[in-house]
């Protein structure tokens, strides 16, 4: 007995991908772990990746106050809300013996005002 198998064409997008188990088209890419390599249009471009969390951020002001940001991510915020804060301790005037608190670029741990 001889197994015909059918071959399909498929078109898929460069950023779909088929599940190869239940044969559905899926949007997204695999989403992206330190123990694999990055490789273009498999698990990179991570905006186009499927998220394995949820944003943990709360809106503090604003139309969506109180309510959770709710966006696809790898670790526990998105890109928008995760930051460093400033580490930097005030040594006179008011606030003497504080912490800055405000938010730092590109991960390091001084804000633009005394990263000098």
């Amino acid at each position: 007995m001889k197994l015909y198998i059918k071959k399909k064409n498929l078109n898929l997008d460069s950023l779909q991908i088929m599940c190869p188990y239940c044969k559905t088209r899926h949007n997204t890419l695999l989403p992206t772990t330190s123990k694999f390599p990055k490789i273009k249009f498999v698990n990179f471009p991570i905006k186009y990746c499927l998220g394995i969390n949820k944003c943990k951020y709360v809106f503090k002001t604003g139309k969506k106050q109180g309510e959770l940001c709710n966006k696809f991510c790898e670790s526990d915020y998105c890109a928008a809300h995760s930051y460093s804060k400033c580490d930097y301790v005030f040594k006179k005037g008011k606030r003497k013996g504080q912490l800055c608190n405000a938010r730092c670029c590109d991960n390091k741990s001084k804000c633009s005002k005394h990263n000098k």
